[in-house]
């Protein structure tokens, strides 16, 4: 055959080929959500450190040991200064709440019990640094994910977030250190990229805001990890949970992605993907557009009280759960009573006459910092919710009167968490209006956090000597069905949409309709909008959430189209 002809021969061969792949179908693929927003751009590996290694037990001679224990000291430090670095940049752009989880890193990093484990590794069985870090993480991380509490099972993600670090600190100092200002100019070309990881940690997802990628998609996560909560307050959609991810999202094809619904359509051309994502739906649950905003309540969840304006900004009609909690974990220390009543009396004012629902300290006796032990010695694990603040009245008193102080400037709601019977919410109530007797009480009104069993099977009584309550599903959903948060999202329907978690959620909304008491729902259920139509049909209508979703849904509201309208633009 002629030159011209294989050439023009191959040409052909080429052009069918890359028409074939141009031609190959778009897939959608389903996840789970961890922050809302869309996303799209072409797909790119990101790498956090934290990779598959395969390591050998290696020993060292007598002679190598100090040697080795010094490395090994030299590793922490460096991965010290790393998180002393994010401690600073979080705390700059989101304040010193959100960067509360780098500090976590670095005193699990510093923990004594760490360190002495690491040394003994070396000194006494002759481990080299690599495998006395990868085997001692490996024993902390399967002791905390045996263990029943979600928060301490969450912990495991961080500690392989540090082992990574600590691998690649061995392995290339240097490295490392200038990980602490990471460039990623030179690694994306492009901001209209969508990052797939396969462990997302929170290190990583500030990596991922500087270089502006519009998504994230990773196969390990969590809703309720410090990665998916840094999402959120970054506003950088995300998904999660796609098995396989690398093969199931090759890089360089066009991806685009919904945080809110877990959608993540793939294609080679991005016009290809606008047609499924203008159509997609899911036959089951309800849409968020047949929601009459007119006919619900959208309350906001807050952590502190700087974030009220934030709430009533976002169109939320009062605060319907405040954990005051967290306000002492940040100052990682017991609050006076006259720093406490700022702090509510802030959140009272900022919403200029709509109602707060300041809810008592909700800690369990097991994973309470040492601070909150030193009114009462009661460690009993199951000493939680009311049960630890009826051990701690000098705790509770305290607490009490800065909220009977702050309720003198606007509508203030008691909520006792974690009540186990009518009996239990009239000893706390009484104790409350007990310790407030020498304040200007106003009429404050006092409500249960509806969560145990036994409290859904005493709905009855509770409602008729309380004012209100809240549906606390995340608890709810634990305690009836045995499963964590995490799990009961990730199985959507088959945890969710569970019988037995709706039967009783519809008791307790039956009792509260025949007494014309005021129902709440709290928890993840209450921020999944492809639920509230659910919840309506219950005869609930008021919802406490993320300030993110009320910002959503009032958006929607305003301009229904206007999500349409990003991803069919051109």
């Amino acid at each position: 055959m002629p030159v011209n002809e294989q050439l023009t021969s191959r040409n052909s061969f080429a052009m069918r080929v890359q028409k074939k792949i141009i031609l190959s179908p778009p897939r959608m693929l389903c996840g789970i959500p961890l922050s809302d927003g869309t996303g799209e751009g072409r797909i790119w590996h990101a790498h956090c450190g934290i990779t598959k290694r395969v390591r050998r037990t290696h020993t060292i001679p007598e002679n190598l040991v100090i040697s080795e224990v010094g490395k090994m000291r030299h590793a922490i430090q460096l991965v010290s200064l790393v998180l002393e670095n994010s401690i600073l940049q979080v705390t700059e752009r989101l304040g010193v709440s959100y960067a509360g989880m780098f500090v976590v890193l670095r005193e699990m990093l510093h923990d004594p019990s760490l360190m002495e484990e690491l040394i003994v590794k070396i000194e006494s069985q002759h481990l080299e640094a690599g495998t006395a870090i990868a085997k001692t993480f490996g024993s902390f991380r399967k002791r905390l994910s045996n263990l029943p509490d979600q928060y301490l099972k969450e912990r495991a993600n961080d500690l392989l977030e540090l082992q990574g670090s600590l691998l690649d600190a061995l392995a290339s100092s240097n490295a490392l250190a200038a990980a602490a200002k990471p460039n990623w100019s030179d690694k994306i070309k492009t901001v209209n990229t969508v990052a797939v990881v396969e462990t997302l940690t929170p290190r990583l997802v500030l990596d991922l805001k500087k270089s502006q990628v519009s998504g994230i998609v990773c196969e390990n996560a969590g809703p309720a990890s410090h990665a998916a909560i840094l999402c959120r307050a970054l506003g950088i959609p995300a998904v999660e949970g796609i098995k396989n991810i690398i093969d199931e999202l090759p890089r360089d094809r066009f991806a685009m992605i919904d945080g809110t619904t877990g959608c993540i359509g793939i294609s080679d051309q991005r016009k290809d993907l606008l047609p499924l994502f203008r159509n997609r739906s899911n036959p089951g649950i309800s849409n968020e557009h047949t929601i009459d905003l007119s006919k619900i309540t959208l309350m906001a969840n807050l952590n502190f009280a700087r974030n009220a304006i934030t709430a009533l900004a976002a169109g939320a009609q009062g605060i319907g759960l405040y954990r005051t909690e967290f306000e002492f974990m940040v100052a990682n220390r017991l609050l006076t009573e006259q720093e406490q009543f700022v702090r509510y009396r802030n959140v009272v004012t900022a919403m200029m006459g709509l109602p707060v629902t300041i809810r008592l300290i909700d800690i369990a006796a097991d994973k309470s910092p040492e601070f909150f032990n030193s009114f009462g010695n009661n460690s009993d694990p199951s000493c939680c919710g009311a049960l630890f603040l009826l051990s701690r009245p000098e705790l509770f008193k305290t607490q009490t009167r800065a909220i009977a102080r702050a309720a003198a400037f606007g509508p203030v709601r008691v909520l006792y968490p974690m009540v186990a019977d009518a009996e239990q919410f009239l000893c706390l109530k009484k104790a409350f209006c007990d310790a407030a007797a020498s304040k200007a009480l106003p009429a404050l009104l006092h409500g249960a956090m509806i969560e145990q069993p036994s409290a859904v099977s005493d709905a009855r009584r509770i409602l008729e000597s309380a004012d209100f309550a809240c549906l606390g599903t995340n608890d709810l959903t634990k305690h009836l069905l045995h499963v964590d948060r995490d799990t009961a999202i990730a199985h959507g329907a088959e945890i969710v949409g569970s019988s037995k978690l709706w039967d009783a959620m519809g008791q307790v909304a039956s009792v509260a309709l025949t007494l014309d008491k005021e129902l709440t729902v709290c928890g993840e259920m209450a921020s999944d909008v492809h639920l509230l139509t659910r919840f309506t049909e219950l005869g609930i209508k008021i919802f406490s959430m993320d300030i993110r979703t009320i910002r959503h849904l009032r958006k929607r509201a305003a301009d229904p189209v206007s999500k349409d309208l990003e991803l069919s633009a051109a």
